[in-house]
This record gives C-alpha cells, structure tokens and sequence, in this order.
C-alpha cells in the first residue's frame, strides 16, 4: 500500500479523477433541478392566470401590470393575503367584493361546464386550495435548488482540496498521504450519497 501511495501516478490519477466523478454526479442533479423548476415554473404560471383576476379583486390597491409581473413567491404570497381578508362566517366572506369573486367563480365552472349553486363556501375553497397548490409550487422549487447549492458544497469541498493537493504530491510522506488520503475518500462518500439522497427527493417530489 505503501509503494501504492508513493507512487506519483496514483496521486496523479486519484486527484484527477475525484473532480471528474464530482462533476459527473452534480451534472445529474443540475439536470433534475432544471427539469423540476422548469415543470414547476410551467405549472405556476397556469395557476396564475387562473387566479390572477381573483387577486386583482382581493387586492384593488394593485396595478393589472403588477400583478403580471408577479412570480412564484409573490402570487402566492398575494392570493394568500386576499385569503385572510376572508371570513367564511360571514355572509360574503364579509368582504366588499365578493360578487365580483362570485362572477369569477361563475365563469371557471362555465368553463368545466359545470352546473352548481355558487355559494361563499365554495368560492373560498376554490381560493385557499389555489393559495395551497401555489405554496406547495413555491416549496418545491425552493427545495430543490437548496439540493442543488449543496449538492455543489458537498462536491467543491472534495475537489478544491484535490487541487490544492495535486500540485504538492511530492511534499507528503507516507503518515500524511494515508491521512489525505482517507480525507478525500470520506469527504468523496459523503458527497456521492448526498447526491444520490438529492436525485431521490428531487425526481420524488
């Protein structure tokens, strides 16, 4: 093991190899991540149009070009705000408004050609459940690019110190050689099950 270690081409092959599997493995993440957030950003986007009259309605103060340039966190956070001005034991949810969200409603069920009593109870659960779709949309997204970020963290650790080492292989003798050694394969380990932990939970989500 010994010769092994002291052999400059085993640093040479080892500390050359580590980044290019690190890469690899975050390369695979990179592409779950692009394609969940470009799924996630689709689908916000059509609940948003779907909602965003409801919002305009909720929140008068607000400009029609404000709302169209709202994305992701601030829909949510908007459609949630209109939400607690609502008081479902209230007649009209005791908001000013409310036949304006009624008609809305009216026209979403004309559209699924549905034929049913508008009452305040549905018009406010059409409207929390589109606030909780949103905000599951919102923790999706968030979560995976955080798996991405330290998906990178855990690979750049590994491969910054393969480098740094790559260059100086002939000041290390044989006790601080087995010592970098057993660094980089842990740090290595440790980066490649994160990854595959993060492959998991991004493509389950």
């Amino acid at each position: 093991m010994q010769d092994i270690i002291s052999n400059p081409w085993f640093w040479y092959y080892t500390l050359s190899a580590i980044p290019q599997a690190l890469a690899a493995m975050i390369a695979v993440v990179a592409t779950f991540v692009v394609y969940k957030v470009s799924r996630v950003s689709d689908r916000t986007e059509r609940e948003k149009d779907a909602i965003k009259r409801f919002i305009l309605v909720l929140h008068p103060e607000k400009e029609i070009h404000e709302i169209e340039r709202m994305r992701g966190w601030d829909v949510w956070s908007a459609l949630s705000d209109g939400v607690a001005k609502l008081n479902p034991k209230e007649a009209n949810l005791g908001f000013a408004g409310y036949k304006e969200l009624e008609k809305l409603f009216k026209e979403i069920a004309s559209y699924w050609q549905r034929s049913f009593e508008v009452t305040e109870e549905r018009v406010y659960e059409f409207l929390n459940q589109k606030a909780e779709v949103l905000h599951n949309l919102v923790l999706v997204r968030k979560t995976s690019l955080r798996h991405l970020v330290n998906s990178l963290i855990t690979a750049s650790v590994p491969s910054c110190l393969s480098f740094l080492v790559l260059p100086h292989i002939y000041l290390f003798g044989n006790e601080w050689a087995n010592l970098v050694v057993t660094i980089l394969a842990i740090l290595t380990c440790v980066s490649f099950i994160y990854t595959a932990y993060a492959v998991w939970k991004i493509a389950k989500t």
